[in-house]
């Protein structure tokens, strides 16, 4: 659970990030609070302390996946894009280049830094893609993530290459003499899931 100050700092934060037209900043921190069950700002700074563990547990979730869900990435970090699944948590994608093929002709990836600012601005405003897209800068906020919100997270160099390590160690796996047969094999095999895929939506 969060301290009662980083509280009123992720509040702060969600009330600089959000676009509420033609209101100050103290007018977002008290809309802010009323989406969490206050009734402005001075009422849930002060009374956040007396608030039970499991409501305050709640209330500490809510806002800080509130707030990962419209932060913006900062433009001084390199960001890599992963995604995990609700069915399973422990299955992870990630957006990713080639290095090379296996023994078996399938082909090797490992995750690409890219341009957050560019992609969370474009997966956010696209029809198609519905899930939330969230920011996620620090131990606490991936660990939540990766547990109980799921989906698309952005995050920073370091913390993925920390806490995936194994999808950044696959140079291992590459096979410098592959048989190009077993790759072409690979390649229809993929292009034939892909349009059973297509042809199911």
């Amino acid at each position: 659970m969060l301290s009662n100050k980083e509280c009123v700092d992720y509040l702060k934060g969600l009330a600089k990030v959000l676009d509420y037209e033609n209101k100050t900043h103290c007018q977002k921190l008290d809309i802010c609070s009323r989406e969490f069950g206050f009734n402005n700002f001075y009422d849930f700074k002060h009374n956040l302390p007396n608030l039970s563990s499991t409501r305050g547990e709640e209330i500490t979730c809510k806002l800080m996946q509130r707030y990962c869900q419209i932060a913006l990435p900062n433009p001084n970090i390199d960001y890599y894009a992963f995604t995990v699944y609700k069915s399973d948590f422990r299955q992870v994608s990630y957006f990713s280049h080639w290095i090379g093929w296996d023994k078996r002709g399938k082909e090797v990836r490992e995750p690409s830094l890219i341009n957050a600012e560019l992609m969370v601005n474009s997966l956010r405003n696209s029809s198609r893609f519905t899930d939330p897209v969230y920011i996620v800068e620090n131990e606490r906020e991936f660990s939540i993530w990766r547990l109980s919100w799921y989906g698309t997270a952005f995050i920073p160099k370091d913390l993925a290459e920390e806490n995936f390590r194994s999808c950044f160690d696959k140079e291992w796996r590459v096979c410098k003499n592959v048989n190009m047969k077993l790759v072409e094999r690979q390649n229809a095999i993929e292009l034939h899931r892909l349009r059973d895929s297509l042809a199911m939506r």
